[in-house]
């Protein structure tokens, strides 16, 4: 049924105040003229940043309103005008977001629907439990049939809404910020990415040619005043078009602050495409990428030349650029890409066994033989004895030689060598270097890679010293994949923690190619322990995400703490969307390989180990100390290739070569559940370069599952005695629910019961703000007892790598389930890896219903004395003075310090109150919070909105297991996030728990706003503790629920306090 769900947009002018109702569709007032979009129903804002992060998240709420409702309602004219202007209703596509709401349905359930409902194909932008978001091209013709059908038709479209795609809504979040502050320099190398929306280009059109057409299209002008015609016609804020829109608009009042960013894109058209100089010699160098791709296109825009006006330096051309891509009407998504940049004798044994000088894989013939891992980096140094192949018939053309000894495939993307010292010859030495002095014979060497025998196919992205150079996915990947490469190897990335068209690429390659594992660098910019700065495409779905923790020895810069602590400068987690990152660390501070002498042939390193330098030294020989997750990413995807070789070669299930059933080519997800699944957790985080040790935990955002340990992830005879399942491509559907049972035993190498469930799940979106597409869910059942993956206490919602750690005892019996909770396609296969004592054969798998979920048990404690961090977030969207809220300890804890998150610049006053038990029924009662004493009450320096500003240690609030402490934090210009519901559990960890709150305007009997989520962090240790009595909340009648006018003129003036604080 073409049905309206409660809303009517008015084609003439926009609403009145709305209000979202709880499917996110926006109920308004009657329309005052009938128009095409009457009877559909619409999208709210705050549904829509549910959805994707865009340019509308840097404009205040109120004015990203306004934006989003009048771009809206002129395009909706504009679609219909231009349909009866070229006479082609049935052909001009435009692009829109729909969303489905049924929350009885599954994902792809509530995608077929859409599709056989408007005849369209679309793509997953969002799948949540209780609806599911598509972006899609629609016609003229679909949405007057829509807007008109009876509504008796088809009950299925009453949870359709759907919104036209703006042009703030197609840039990505950054996007502007990004091309303004980085394009001036001639140094950076520019890039724009952008995506077709599913439909828009027919499948038989060459999309090279296409991209040609829409740059012919974006720089055409008009015959007579010789203006650019995106300019005055296509880009809606400095159209023609709109500014006669305008003038009968009766809506929302335009701010200053929106009036202000129409002038200012106007100065940018007409300084860019609209000058006379045309941005001409930027499109000279432009280059058209389309990869092979049928949805995804990009502009390299080159260097361009300082103080040239009319080159890729000029934030205008550029800029212009983008404003003229996202008024396409095929265009769903455009971003600018940033470049990317470069993010062993003693990591063998880390690795390995954790134990100084033991390497039992290599002892038992695990050496790397047979496997191939794809490098991509600055270039190769092939000469070095590390990979020196004396035969001659060398190529460096791309040509597969898979005889070689070390290199079967050499790509010159930009060139074919490596500077000297070079980046990539290190990062290749650590993988699969192997010492053969004339080129022919090996022998062991001190600098041997993670898998010395492995070989390596080499794309090279470096061109000169510069790097690094990177093209979509299709070309980075598929000649190493077709030259039998089962791993990819990225040292390099970029500084954003969103998920980008990059981290789409990988994700997008490994789902169509699902034996394919890429390794990337989590990056470098975690000094200070800085959360959120893991930099994409780390921040992939099906990846391996790598951070550095110490070595060892030698290895040791004076002032490191050794192994089993994280590297100060590894990037931490999480992404720009919750999830947690990186997967795993290994060893990366000062990490000895080869180095490139390229005006040599068979350099080489010393014989004598005593000839070798310590970190920070330098030597003769051609051997040199690198740092940086760079290192670790190679020692880790090294690794992974013993770990292939592994099952390829039958040492599955018993760890004795030839013993087992081979497994010709296990999955991507297999080897990195293995991997995931025996990694160790290390003890802290370094206190080098000045900073203090401080702790880690499982499944934290510094060292995610922990340093990988292939002695505690696969059974090996005379290493351990532990016994492994490794259940592989095992494929689910929507509500299938997977039994596995596990009897435990006696063994002397483990005394706990490790379960990982890891899937390559279906490519997100660029800018996607939940970037899962298909949820399953894990859980144990242990004496009555169910335990959640990752540390939680419920299921895990944003991750697709679940593992689940039991301590048990001989005679247990552990019940394990994996359910399709919710897939937006019709099925998921997954890989699922135990390891524990248990015998009498392996577990059979028995799909069955599993009891219904009670409570978890209370989790072990930490060390006592030990400090400890939890993080809410903070990717605000709402301010004002203050916020009040609850924690719940779940061991006894003090808490000692907090960061908060402020918009206000220079010196922000802040004072915080606490009591025992809620805040609930004590909003307005100061006598019961600290006695109307505030524990803090100081200036410190603001680091701005979305950075987290640092307070002062307060005297130390103890809060023992059980209760309740709730926390009121008065902050001139606090920035947090607008809530779910009040009382409704945020983010947890073993130790505490978090809740919903509510913001306040100012101190005690100031306006409410609510629910409201704070941002910050919360510091504390971990101890025995004497709570202060709970205060009893008053009795009092039943809640009165205030009506939503009410709340939303509350909302309205806290919105706008905020805008007026702001100015």
């Amino acid at each position: 049924m073409w049905r309206s769900c409660g809303i009517v947009i008015a084609t003439s002018a926009l609403l009145a105040i709305q209000s979202p109702n709880n499917n996110g569709v926006v109920e308004a007032a009657a329309p005052q003229s009938r128009g095409l979009n009457n009877n559909i129903n619409s999208i709210t804002l705050d549904l829509f940043q549910q959805v994707l992060t865009s340019e509308l998240d840097h404009q205040s709420y109120e004015d990203a309103m306004t934006s989003y409702e009048l771009e809206a309602d002129f395009m909706y004219q504009s679609i219909a005008q231009n349909a009866v202007d070229a006479n082609i209703a049935g052909l001009q596509q435009s692009a829109f977001v729909i969303c489905h709401s049924n929350a009885d349905l599954s994902g792809y359930e509530r995608k077929n629907e859409v599709e056989d409902d408007l005849h369209i194909k679309v793509n997953t932008l969002y799948n949540g439990p209780t609806q599911s978001c598509f972006s899609a091209s629609l016609s003229y013709t679909t949405l007057r049939t829509f807007a008109d059908a009876d509504e008796e038709e088809d009950e299925a479209d009453e949870f359709i809404s759907m919104q036209p795609m703006t042009s703030y809504m197609k840039m990505r979040a950054g996007t502007v910020k990004h091309v303004e502050e980085n394009v001036g320099a001639e140094e950076m190398h520019k890039k724009l990415v952008f995506d077709m929306c599913p439909g828009a280009v027919h499948r038989d059109v060459n999309m090279e040619e296409f991209g040609l057409d829409l740059l012919d299209r974006i720089q055409e002008r008009d015959d007579v005043t010789g203006r650019s015609l995106v300019a005055s016609h296509s880009f809606p804020w400095t159209s023609d078009r709109m500014q006669s829109h305008l003038k009968s608009y009766t809506g929302r009042k335009l701010s200053a602050a929106h009036h202000a960013r129409v002038r200012k894109w106007k100065g940018v058209m007409d300084r860019g495409l609209n000058a006379e100089h045309k941005c001409a010699d930027m499109f000279d160098e432009l280059e058209v990428e389309s990869d092979g791709h049928r949805d995804t296109l990009a502009f390299t825009l080159g260097h361009g030349r300082a103080r040239n006006a009319a080159s890729a330096t000029s934030s205008d051309c550029v800029l212009s650029l983008v404003a003229a891509i996202a008024a396409q009407p095929e265009v769903c998504s455009v971003e600018s890409v940033p470049m990317m940049k470069p993010m062993n004798d003693i990591a063998q044994w880390i690795t390995q066994s954790g134990v100084q000088n033991s390497r039992p894989f290599w002892d038992s013939g695990l050496t790397g033989a047979d496997q191939i891992i794809q490098v991509s980096d600055s270039g190769l140094d092939t000469n070095h004895c590390s990979f020196w192949d004396s035969s001659p018939g060398e190529l460096r053309d791309g040509t597969h030689q898979p005889t070689r000894r070390k290199v079967v495939k050499y790509e010159p993307y930009q060139d074919d060598s490596d500077y000297s010292n070079g980046h990539g010859t290190h990062v290749v030495g650590s993988i699969i270097g192997h010492k053969a002095k004339d080129g022919v014979n090996e022998s062991s060497g001190f600098i041997d890679g993670m898998a010395k025998d492995a070989k390596v196919s080499f794309f090279d992205i470096g061109s000169g010293t510069a790097c690094c150079f990177v093209p979509g996915e299709s070309t980075l990947f598929s000649g190493g994949y077709s030259a039998g490469a089962k791993f990819h190897s990225a040292s390099w990335g970029a500084q954003t923690s969103s998920y980008n068209s990059n981290a789409r690429g990988f994700d997008n390659f490994a789902y169509n190619n699902k034996d394919f594992l890429p390794f990337v660098a989590a990056g470098n910019s975690g000094g200070g322990n800085a959360l959120g700065t893991v930099g994409a495409p780390a921040t992939a779905k099906n990846i391996i995400s790598v951070g550095a923790s110490e070595s060892d020895g030698r290895d040791l810069y004076g002032g490191s703490d050794g192994l089993n602590y994280l590297a100060y400068f590894s990037s931490r987690g999480p992404t720009s969307d919750g999830r947690r990152k990186p997967d795993i660390v290994s060893p990366g501070h000062a990490i000895l390989s080869a180095k490139s002498v390229p005006s040599q042939s068979g350099e080489c390193e010393p014989d004598n180990a005593s000839q070798l330098p310590s970190a920070g030294g330098s030597s003769s020989y051609a051997v040199s100390y690198k740092s940086g997750t760079s290192m670790a990413t190679p020692v880790a995807s090294g690794t992974a290739a013993l770990v292939r070789q592994y099952f390829t070669e039958g040492y599955y299930p018993n760890g004795i070569k030839g013993a087992g059933t081979a497994i010709a080519n296990p999955s991507a997800s297999l080897i990195k559940a293995v991997m995931l699944n025996g990694a160790q957790s290390l003890i802290g985080k370094s206190g080098s370069q000045g900073g203090a040790i401080s702790s880690v935990a499982y499944y934290d955002e510094h060292q995610g599952f922990g340093r990988i340990q292939l002695s505690t992830s696969l059974p090996l005879e005379g290493t351990n005695d532990f016994v492994m399942e490794a259940n592989e491509k095992v494929s689910i559907s929507q509500g299938g629910e997977d039994s596995y049972t596990y009897q435990i035993g006696e063994c002397s190498s483990m005394d706990e019961l490790s379960i990982m469930l890891v899937w390559t799940d279906p490519a997100g979106s660029s800018g996607c703000a939940k970037c899962l597409i298909n949820d399953l869910d894990l859980t144990a059942e242990l004496d009555g007892s169910t335990y959640y993956p990752n540390g939680g206490s419920s299921a895990d919602t944003l991750n697709n790598a679940e593992r689940i750690r039991l301590p048990v005892t001989p005679g247990d019996s552990v019940s394990v389930t994996v359910t399709g909770t919710n897939l937006a396609t019709s099925s998921q296969e997954y890989a699922l890896v135990v390891t524990g004592c248990f015998g009498g054969g392996f577990p059979t798998r028995s799909p069955t219903k599993s009891p219904s979920p009670t409570i978890s048990p209370a989790p072990t404690p930490a060390p006592t004395g030990a400090p400890a961090e939890l993080v809410t977030t903070f990717s605000d969207n709402n301010g004002s003075q203050g916020n009040m809220f609850d924690i719940k300890a779940l061991q006894d804890l003090t808490v000692t310090e907090m960061d908060v998150n402020t918009s206000a610049s220079g010196s922000v006053s802040v004072t915080v109150y606490t009591k025992s038990g809620t805040y609930s029924g004590f909003e307005n009662d100061d006598s019961e919070w600290s006695n109307s004493t505030p524990i803090l009450s100081t200036s410190v320096a603001s680091q701005g909105s979305g950075n987290p500003t640092p307070l002062p240690a307060f005297d130390g609030v103890a809060v023992a297991s059980g209760a309740t402490q709730a926390f009121f934090v008065l902050v001139q210009n606090i920035r947090y996030t607008n809530g779910s519901t009040v009382g409704t559990l945020f983010v947890e960890n073993s130790h505490m728990q978090f809740f919903e709150g509510i913001g306040r305007s100012g101190s005690f009997g100031s306006a409410i706003y609510s629910p409201r989520v704070w941002n910050g962090a919360i510091r504390y240790t971990l101890e025995s503790v004497t709570p202060a009595p709970v205060t009893p909340a008053p009795v009092t009648p039943a809640p009165v629920t205030s009506s939503p006018g009410l709340q939303d003129a509350l909302d309205k003036i806290e919105q706008a306090m905020a805008i007026l604080e702001a100015l």
